[in-house]
């Protein structure tokens, strides 16, 4: 009769690697999403209406979103202080 013999970093190396990855994909979602946000809703000063559409970029840079249906924005940043410009 003719036994194996399974060595037991054979059987951990595709377990490392797995873990490395999902070590990897982590950290690397964490830089991404570890940036802060401005967000807000741009509405008419007159009757307090949202703004569809309205621009709003950060001074100085080509950084910058546009308002949706309802006024409202996400502008992703990284922390720091920033002076916004809004147009419509």
């Amino acid at each position: 009769m003719k036994t194996t013999h399974h060595s037991s970093s054979k059987l951990l190396r595709p377990l490392t690697g797995l873990l490395s990855l999902l070590l990897l994909l982590a950290l690397s979602t964490s830089a991404v999403f570890g940036q802060g946000t401005v967000k807000g809703v741009i509405t008419d000063k007159a009757d307090n209406e949202p703004l569809i559409a309205a621009n709003i970029l950060v001074k100085g840079t080509t950084t910058g979103t546009v308002a949706d249906y309802n006024g409202q924005y996400i502008l992703p940043l990284k922390a720091g202080t920033y002076t916004l410009q809004i147009s419509y």
